[in-house]
């Protein structure tokens, strides 16, 4: 197998950042959103983050 250039490692590595950043955003703004708008505990809305 052939070996990935430095350019390729981190372009990989900065999409791979850039989509951590879309995932977590999404996450943390679906935790504030269920707590504070739909009223639903922080427990049940960690156990509905986790399980989905």
């Amino acid at each position: 197998m052939k070996k990935l250039n430095k350019l390729s490692i981190i372009g990989y590595g900065a999409g791979d950042a850039a989509n951590n950043l879309a995932f977590t955003t999404a996450t943390m703004f679906l935790l504030v959103y269920y707590t504070d708008v739909a009223g639903i505990s922080a427990a049940a809305a960690g156990t509905l983050l986790l399980v989905v």
